[in-house]
């Protein structure tokens, strides 16, 4: 049995199709990574998993309990967490306070909170910046702190969106080391993003979305050269220079 388990699952728009029927699992200790076209539904895909959407038909399960039609808060107390295309720092709450936010989950005193929040930050290199406030960071450090305070929630899953957007290569280039050392944690992730060499190098299974249908599920070497997914998504030049 696989660890999420997506079946049939459908979301509509004002009649707009945005996910058509859509069916995968994703088992446990894996990184996943899901791509696709502007508008081939994977952030609504994530926003139906994690509580934010509810599907319109079809079933969600994790370790094989229905999930569909839970509130994110709640979502989040099973162990699934998230991050978001734009990082959403707590106004007016320093680095540290923010990852105590995730802390508090399952911790009572805010003693015990900031002590975790503070071993998360030395894990995540954040650590010298805990002071700061979490607005100030640039777009790299915000990334990294909206993951610390995923991680403090003791996930399971960690459902990423676009988590490298927007940043420089140096910035990638640890995110991808952070995302690799969680991953050896047991901690399962799914990132959905556009940037082809980030999703190369991290994932062992990728699933293509386009117009809100599966087209092509498997391991990264196999999807980029599928004729389905060049015509929808990558293009031809993408393969030739891989």
């Amino acid at each position: 049995m696989a660890l999420i388990e997506i079946e049939g699952v459908c979301k509509y728009f004002m009649g707009r199709v945005a996910i058509d029927n859509c069916t995968f699992g994703i088992e446990a200790g894996k990184i996943y990574g899901i791509i696709g076209p502007n508008g081939a539904g994977k952030t609504t895909l994530l926003n139906c998993i994690t509580g934010f959407l509810n599907p319109d038909q079809g079933s969600i399960r994790f370790k094989g309990k229905n999930i569909e039609g839970l509130l994110p808060h709640q979502t989040c107390g099973l162990g699934i967490a998230r991050t978001f295309q734009k990082g959403r720092p707590l106004p007016g709450m320093t680095v540290l306070e923010n990852v105590m936010v995730g802390a508090f989950r399952n911790s009572r005193h805010a003693r015990d909170a900031r002590e975790k929040a503070k071993g998360i930050l030395r894990f995540t290199s954040l650590y010298d910046v805990r002071h700061t406030l979490a607005v100030n960071l640039n777009t790299g450090g915000r990334k990294k702190m909206e993951l610390a305070r995923c991680l403090a929630t003791d996930p399971e899953v960690l459902l990423l969106d676009e988590m490298v957007a927007g940043i420089n290569l140096k910035d990638m280039e640890e995110i991808v080391k952070l995302l690799k050392a969680i991953n050896s944690q047991g901690i399962t992730l799914v990132a959905v993003e556009h940037v082809m060499d980030f999703i190369m190098s991290v994932s062992d299974v990728v699933i293509v979305l386009n117009k809100g249908e599966l087209i092509c599920k498997g391991a990264p070497r196999e999807v980029i050269e599928d004729p389905n997914v060049i015509e929808a998504y990558l293009g031809k030049p993408y393969v030739k220079n891989q």
